[in-house]
């Protein structure tokens, strides 16, 4: 059976790890606080007993094995902060942990904020074809509850230029892109943050990653022209062939589309400096 590590195992990588080992896969986790992290995978443990799945506290060095990282680790971003000064702060986290990593040659999945900056980081290391930057998934999933259009979804970045694709353009789209945002802060200001949302789309992409078939999907990847963006990774619509990277797909966007995406790539070039 495959196995996945989690580097950061908090709430929301806490419940990836039930959603995977619920699908049958081993899991190798870590956190750098380790008492809150060794307390999870006992309760996971507990969970899944009767299960022929295995749970474990490992050094980052030891997933080097794994078919699957997913890194979670990192600082959420205070009030006083800015997006660049997140990004500076988890990029050193990120570094150390792709040090650790070492010849690792499988896929990951980047879930750190600000994340197209982080994985544009990830990649430089694994590869375009193999660095996958979450976000504009469990973007699309609110845009639908907004709109209730199943084929609409988010491209850019992951944070305040989001791009959203309507099927029906006579939305006024200022006020989706404010819906969306509010649906988002609502959660936050409820609960202190989201969990189950984010947890269930990463579980689902990482064993669709797995499992080898193609399919398409929206995330964040290295782009090389498209959209008009060149050496950054964007929340883009792609297909994924064998767990890595096939191509990015192809989308007509609006005028409105091209100035909200290209706000996105400014948005992430300020952000890597």
């Amino acid at each position: 059976m495959k196995s996945v590590g989690i580097i950061g195992i908090g709430r929301v990588g806490g419940l990836v790890a039930y959603n995977l080992l619920a699908k049958g896969y081993n899991v190798k986790a870590y956190d750098v606080v380790e008492n809150y992290a060794q307390g999870q995978i006992m309760d996971l443990k507990h969970a899944f007993a009767f299960a022929d799945v295995t749970v474990d506290f490992t050094k980052v060095e030891e997933m080097r094995d794994c078919s699957l990282i997913i890194i979670t680790a990192g600082f959420p971003r205070t009030t006083s902060e800015t997006r660049a000064d997140l990004f500076g702060r988890n990029r050193k986290i990120i570094e150390e942990i792709m040090a650790k990593l070492g010849d690792y040659d499988g896929p990951v999945i980047t879930i750190t904020n600000p994340v197209d900056a982080i994985n544009t980081i990830v990649a430089k290391k694994f590869g375009r074809e193999k660095s996958f930057g979450f976000g504009n998934t469990i973007d699309s999933a609110r845009l639908i509850k907004v709109t209730g259009g199943a084929s609409d979804f988010v491209m850019g970045e992951h944070g305040e230029n989001f791009v959203p694709i309507l099927s029906n353009k006579n939305y006024d789209r200022d006020e989706i892109v404010n819906r969306v945002k509010a649906d988002n802060l609502f959660v936050i200001e409820n609960k202190k943050g989201t969990e189950y949302g984010p947890a269930y789309h990463i579980a689902e992409l990482a064993e669709a990653i797995l499992s080898g078939r193609d399919f398409n999907t929206f995330v964040s990847v290295v782009c090389e022209g498209e959209f008009g963006a060149e050496g950054i990774s964007m929340g883009v619509p792609i297909r994924i062939k064998n767990g890595k990277l096939d191509k990015i797909l192809e989308c007509h966007l609006d005028e409105w589309e091209k100035k909200r995406f290209q706000e996105s790539v400014e948005s992430t070039k300020k952000i890597l400096g």
